[in-house]
């Protein structure tokens, strides 16, 4: 037949017949453009394998986790059709065990074993060695990696014709750890039936990872499951903690600290003990933070964020309460509002003989001459009641000219300045107008960071009631 269809192509070609064709090297040659198409093939269609698409928004599996469930337990199944793949993408890419010697004398009906039989024997035997040395270089050492990761290395004597998956290879490593995933989802998934709220798993993602370095078709079929149903976790129990936090300490931090002073520019005040309660340490929002998200979160960051994960949705308000209670609660040991500051007069206008300053019964009396701080702490005497300035005129009485009460009197006092600047240092500079008169003061010690203590409480906001686009993944 060959040899038919080589004079064809020379005919056909216009090429002229030559005594030297050797039929036995174009044999192997269509044999190795064969392989070559055979190897490619394969290789592009295990490339290609995926997990059908399903649609989740719809029938059984219509909350995202159960789809997830329900494939992996397919995967892990006694009939799993990863490993049915797996045998059977090895059966095809390995050819020489299979292969069993060709004779050339299939049409011959040989009656004795003469000298002609033995000698057409030995042709055989070498044409067969060729053809099987081909088809290992061209299709069966392409496919070692697959057939190791299967199989495992064959040991000598092994009967390669077995196909079944060895213990200990790193496919059995695998049904290993997916079936390991599939519990960790059914226990998960039970755990949110029941309203507890499990810490981040990310063993999914490590198998997902370690997926990368494994051959066709493993990682494009495990990968993007993994994947997912890791995503699908995280995004189940950050969505179930965000609600948790907004329908518990965000509703108590709703009704007792939002719209109110220090908070916003209202009438309605925050009393201190609920201040204390709620910010200071083993109160409200860090007994919480300790008992349901300490475990789970990154603090080491900033921002916060949840471990092993970018979102920090729900995190930004413990975040600012833990800045609000290292900036003002410096008593008992974190469970008390306590400022120590200073103040400095900077200008005094010439007309001002004297300017008394008040701080909670720390008073301290500054006429014309340099300038030095004075130290004071809040709450003081009076245990933070009482913030006054009064600017003593030769030809006026000694009436205060700003005097405010209550234990948020010093921060109303700072925020009562009619200019508020900052100078290169960071200290904080207000400058006050009493009648005609101006002065100007340096403080210290009601900053945090850069921004002034009455800002950070400013910015602060208590977890908002659920949001339109706040979406469950289930």
């Amino acid at each position: 037949m060959l040899m038919q269809l080589q004079q064809e192509d020379r005919w056909v070609m216009a090429q002229p017949l030559t005594s030297s064709f050797d039929p036995l090297a174009l044999q192997q040659d269509v044999l190795t453009l064969y392989l070559k198409e055979y190897t490619d093939y394969w290789k592009r269609f295990l490339s290609s394998v995926r997990l059908i698409s399903v649609d989740a928004d719809s029938g059984e599996y219509a909350e995202g986790l159960s789809l997830d469930i329900a494939l992996l337990r397919t995967l892990v199944s006694e009939n799993s059709p990863l490993l049915n793949l797996a045998k059977q993408s090895v059966k095809e890419t390995t050819l020489v065990e299979t292969v069993k010697e060709k004779t050339l004398l299939d049409d011959i009906t040989i009656r004795n074993q003469g000298n002609l039989v033995n000698q057409a024997k030995k042709v055989q035997e070498k044409i067969a060695f060729r053809e099987n040395k081909l088809v290992q270089e061209f299709v069966d050492s392409q496919f070692d990696g697959l057939r190791a990761f299967v199989k495992g290395e064959p040991s000598d004597g092994e009967n390669n014709s077995n196909l079944s998956v060895i213990q200990g290879t790193q496919m059995s490593r695998v049904i290993g750890a997916l079936n390991d995933q599939y519990t960790r989802l059914v226990v998960f998934n039970s755990a949110f039936e029941y309203g507890d709220i499990p810490p981040i798993s990310h063993g999914g993602e490590r198998i997902a990872i370690e997926s990368q370095t494994w051959p066709d078709p493993f990682s494009n079929i495990i990968a993007p499951l993994l994947t997912s149903s890791s995503q699908k976790f995280e995004n189940k129990v950050i969505t179930h903690t965000s609600k948790a936090i907004d329908m518990g300490i965000g509703e108590i931090c709703r009704n007792t600290i939002q719209g109110r002073y220090p908070f916003a520019d209202s009438e309605k005040v925050v009393s201190l003990s609920d201040f204390e309660r709620f910010f200071g340490a083993g109160g409200t929002v860090d007994s919480y933070f300790k008992k349901n998200l300490e475990s789970k979160v990154d603090t080491t960051t900033t921002p916060w964020r949840y471990k092993g994960s970018a979102s920090r949705d729900g995190l930004e308000f413990f975040e600012q309460a833990a800045v609000i209670r290292n900036a003002l609660f410096n008593a008992s040991e974190g469970r008390k509002v306590a400022l120590d500051f200073s103040v400095s007069v900077r200008y005094l206008a010439p007309s001002i003989t004297q300017l008394i300053m008040n701080f909670d019964g720390n008073i301290v009396r500054y006429s014309h001459g340099p300038v030095t701080p004075s130290f004071f702490k809040w709450p003081g005497v009076r245990q933070g009641t009482i913030v006054s300035l009064t600017a003593q005129r030769q030809q006026a009485s000694a009436m205060p000219d700003i005097l405010l009460r209550g234990p948020w009197a010093l921060l109303k006092w700072a925020d009562k300045a009619d200019e508020v600047a900052q100078d290169a240092s960071g200290m904080q500079l207000l400058t006050y107008v009493m009648g005609k008169d101006r002065v100007e003061l340096e403080v210290s010690g009601l900053t945090y960071g850069n921004e002034s203590i009455s800002e950070l409480l400013r910015g602060f906001q208590c977890p908002s009631a659920l949001n339109d686009d706040m979406h469950e993944i289930w």
